[in-house]
């Protein structure tokens, strides 16, 4: 059965940079403590409407330095660099495909018009996991456990395009959202889908939430070797770059 000592490394997480808690390097340090080869450097996207593309592409390549000098200097512990980007209401990204290129991975996820008839929030989603530079989608029933239902779409549908493309599937372990629930894990893993579990966490404290995921995990019956944060860095590092060239 898959352990939370399987778990290796954690891919969605947020810092001070717009909502969360804490630096990246505090951070960085309660993943190491938890015993992890390898973070995220996983906030959210900033909007290129708002602050222009200019100065998106300068946090970009501004973190992008960062990352590349600190796993030169950690040869036990690697970073990626990463963003959660919102699906669009109409369809697509926020992000141009010139920005999103240039990231390690994207987790793409729904955070508004959550109540879209079905065929429509189906095809934003489809829309997204089409996009070659979208590695992950992000807690994806977009469901809060005590207070929002989860958003209505076609799973077959989206799970169908996901496994043509190789894309990953959260299960977010926040306790308020646990998502992909257990029932949607177990038909997705009828599709021979890969998923991660994230603690999607917003503080130092918040890491620890990563055990809350593995339990629906475990109920679904997951197979560590479907999980891609129990590979290793340079495994999952390659998987990434496959789900680019599909």
């Amino acid at each position: 059965m898959l352990q939370i000592s399987d778990i290796k490394g954690d891919l969605h997480n947020h810092t001070d940079f717009i909502e969360g808690e804490n630096t990246v390097l505090e951070m960085i340090a309660k993943a190491r403590a938890l015993g992890y080869s390898y973070y995220s450097y996983c906030d959210h996207a900033p909007s290129v409407s708002a602050r222009g593309e200019e100065e998106v592409q300068r946090i970009i390549n501004e973190r992008r330095g960062f990352v590349d000098k600190f796993n030169l200097e950690h040869p036990t512990f690697k970073l990626f660099l990463g963003f959660e980007v919102n699906i669009l209401a109409v369809g697509g990204l926020a992000w141009p495909n010139e920005l999103l290129s240039q990231l390690d991975f994207v987790v793409a996820s729904v955070h508004n018009n959550l109540k879209d008839p079905k065929e429509k929030m189906t095809t934003r989603i489809i829309s997204a996991l089409e996009n070659p530079y979208v590695s992950i989608l992000g807690h994806p029933t977009c469901r809060l456990v005590s207070s929002r239902p989860p958003s209505e779409v076609d799973w077959d549908a989206v799970f169908k395009v996901a496994a043509r493309g190789g894309k990953i599937m959260e299960i977010n372990a926040n306790p308020e959202r646990l998502d992909l629930p257990e029932d949607l894990v177990k038909v997705a893993k009828g599709f021979d889908l890969k998923f991660v579990i994230s603690s999607d966490a917003h503080s130092v404290p918040e890491q620890d939430l990563m055990s809350y995921g593995l339990e629906v995990a475990q109920r679904a019956g997951l197979a560590a070797s479907s999980v891609v944060n129990t590979w290793n860095y340079e495994m999952l590092k390659d998987y990434l770059k496959e789900i680019k060239r599909r």
